[in-house]
C-alpha cells in the first residue's frame, strides 16, 4: 500500500510539473488588445484589420482579445480600460489616428506599448509608449510628389477625418501655387457643383481623399458631367465602398499607398477573394509580426524589445522601427496603386 501511494504521489508530482511547465509556457504569450470597429460605417476597416492579423499566423506567441469601438474615441476608452483592468493585456493596437489619441493618455500612465496607425505624432506628443504604424506623412507626400504630376492646376479633396486633411495639407506644401484645397466638413454627397468649378478654373488633374464611398461617388458624378479628369489620390481610395459601386469610372485611378509583398497579396486573395483594404490588413499583419518577434529580444522592457526589433520583411518588402524626433514608428516603402478591373494592382 506505501509503495502503491508513492507511485501516486510521484504521479500528481510529475502531472503538478507538467502542468507547471505549461502555465509558464503560457505566461510567455503576449496578451494582446485589438481595438477596431468591427461594425458600423468603417467597419470594412475592422474586419480587414483582422484578416491581415489572421495571416499573420502568430498565435502561438500571442493571444489576442478584440473589442469593437466602432471608431468612436468614447467607445475605444471603455475598451482600454476594459482589456487593461479586467483582461491584463501587455499591449494594444489601434486603428485609426482619433480613437487612438483619445486612449494615449491612458496606455501612456500605465506604460502600456500602444500601436496606433498615424502618420503623424502631434496627436502623441511626449507619449514614449506610442508607436506608429506608418512613417511620417512628410515621408509619404515626398513619395507622392515623385509620382503624382505637380505642374499645371490642381485641386485637392479631402474629407475631415485626420489622416485626408493632413494629407492634403502635406500635399498643398508640395504642390505650391499650382494647388487649390477643398476640405470637406461633412460628406456633401454631391460634388457636380466643385467639379463645375473646376472646370471653369482651368483645373487639369484632381487629387482625392475622401471618406470611403465618396471617392467612388465622385468619379461617377464627374463622369456623369463627360468630364476626364486624371484623379489622384491618398490610400483611402483602396476600399470596395469606392470600386464596387464606380467601377467603370474609377478604371485607371491611381494612389499611393504602402508597398505590399507579391506573398502578402496572393494570401489575402485567398482569404477573402478581393483586393478590398489590402494595405489595412497588411499594416496590422506587421504590427502584430513586429510584436512576435518582440518576444525573442533579450532584456529590457516590452517597448524596448518592440523597439530593438531587427528589420524583417513581412506583408510589406521591409519594416523597420524608427525613433527619431518626430516620435517612434514603422519605416515601410510605397508604391503607385492602380484600379483595374475593380481590383487594386501596382502600377506599370
Amino acid at each position: 500500500m506505501q509503495f502503491g501511494r508513492t507511485i501516486i504521489a510521484l504521479m500528481v508530482a510529475v502531472g503538478g510539473t507538467f502542468h507547471t511547465s505549461a502555465a509558464v509556457a503560457e505566461q510567455k504569450k503576449l496578451r494582446v488588445g485589438i481595438i477596431a470597429g468591427f461594425t458600423g460605417d468603417w467597419a470594412a476597416y475592422g474586419v480587414a484589420y483582422k484578416h491581415g492579423i489572421e495571416i499573420a499566423n502568430v498565435s502561438d506567441k500571442i493571444e489576442f482579445i478584440y473589442e469593437n469601438d466602432e471608431f468612436t474615441p468614447s467607445k475605444t476608452v471603455s475598451a482600454l480600460r476594459k482589456l487593461t483592468e479586467f483582461d491584463h493585456i501587455d499591449a494594444a493596437v489601434v486603428g485609426d489616428t482619433s480613437t487612438a489619441a483619445s486612449v494615449a493618455a491612458i496606455a501612456e500612465q500605465k506604460n502600456l506599448p500602444l500601436l496606433v496607425w498615424a502618420g503623424s505624432n502631434e496627436e502623441f506628443k511626449g507619449k514614449k509608449s506610442i508607436i506608429r504604424l506608418s512613417p511620417n506623412y512628410s515621408t509619404e507626400i515626398a513619395f507622392a510628389r515623385e509620382h503624382f504630376p505637380v505642374s499645371g492646376k490642381t485641386v485637392v479633396y479631402t474629407s475631415a477625418h485626420a489622416y485626408a486633411t493632413a494629407w492634403g495639407r502635406e500635399l498643398m506644401n508640395a504642390l505650391g501655387q499650382n494647388g487649390l484645397l477643398e476640405e470637406f466638413a461633412t460628406d456633401p454627397g454631391d460634388y457636380r457643383p466643385n467639379l463645375l468649378k473646376a472646370k471653369t478654373s482651368g483645373i487639369q488633374q484632381v487629387f482625392l481623399c475622401l471618406n470611403p464611398g465618396q471617392n467612388g461617388l465622385f468619379a461617377l458624378q464627374m463622369r456623369q458631367l463627360h468630364l476626364s479628369f486624371p484623379i489622384y489620390g491618398c490610400n483611402m481610395l483602396e476600399a470596395s465602398a469606392d470600386l464596387n459601386p464606380a467601377r467603370e469610372a474609377m478604371e485607371g485611378v491611381r494612389f499611393e499607398a504602402t508597398d505590399v509583398t507579391d506573398e502578402f497579396r496572393k494570401q489575402f486573395l485567398a482569404k477573402t477573394k478581393s483586393t478590398d483594404h489590402l494595405m489595412s490588413a497588411a499594416i496590422h499583419h506587421d504590427a502584430v509580426l513586429l510584436l512576435a518577434r518582440s518576444i525573442d529580444q533579450k532584456g529590457g522592457t516590452l517597448l524596448e524589445r518592440i523597439l530593438n526589433v531587427p528589420e524583417f520583411v513581412g506583408a510589406h518588402k521591409h519594416v523597420k522601427v524608427v525613433v527619431d524626433e518626430t516620435g517612434q514608428y514603422l519605416d515601410l516603402p510605397y508604391t503607385m496603386y492602380e484600379v483595374r478591373n475593380g481590383n487594386l494592382e501596382v502600377a506599370k
